[in-house]
């Protein structure tokens, strides 16, 4: 049988970016921010919900909590990672 070979997970992400053709800076666990146009806004590795409300939705990860502001502001879909969130965004504030 052939040798197995173990890689570190930094090295596993790089050459997964190499192949791939991304950005290899991505850290597992850290956040992970998608914004398209002002209206749509996708958080992955988020940790809690800490405020929701039509003006303002409030999340923390693991690097520090961030604030949403806005109108109109609802939560599409989350699950234990990702949250996704609609709206007329006006701000986005790390704390």
């Amino acid at each position: 049988m052939g040798k197995k070979h173990h890689m570190s997970e930094k090295h596993f992400i790089k050459r997964l970016s190499d192949l791939s053709g991304h950005v290899s800076d991505i850290r597992p666990g850290v956040p992970l921010y998608t914004i398209q146009g002002r209206e749509n806004m996708i958080v992955e590795n988020f940790q809690d919900i800490q405020e929701y409300s039509q003006e303002r939705i409030r999340i923390s990860s693991k690097d520090c909590p961030i604030e949403i502001s806005g109108e109109n502001l609802e939560i599409i879909t989350y699950s234990l990672h990702e949250i996704h969130v609609r709206g007329i965004i006006n701000k986005i504030e790390y704390l």
